[in-house]
């Protein structure tokens, strides 16, 4: 039981640091496809799980984006990129 609950606890701090990590990238990000993807990859890791939310709220993620998205031009606001070509 105590190894379970220690794995759980690893997994939960390997998840507020990546989206710290994500969220400083999107914050000093220049490029378009870099911070559209970051902020798809922040939005999967909150719609994976409910529980994510919680987890990851403390942080501010969510609050501290919507202040910082008028920075970014209106193509990052609002998700226009091109999607790369599939490769056959």
């Amino acid at each position: 039981m105590t190894f379970k609950l220690i794995i759980l606890c690893y997994l939960i701090l390997m998840i507020l640091l990546c989206v710290l990590n994500l969220h400083l990238s999107l914050i000093q990000g220049t490029s378009v496809h870099l911070c559209s993807t970051i902020l798809d990859v922040i939005s999967s890791i909150y719609h994976q799980d409910s529980a994510n939310y919680f987890i990851l709220e403390p942080q501010n993620t969510l609050s501290q984006c919507a202040e910082k998205i008028h920075m970014k031009t209106e193509e990052i606001q609002v998700g226009r990129i091109a999607k790369p070509l599939s490769v056959r």
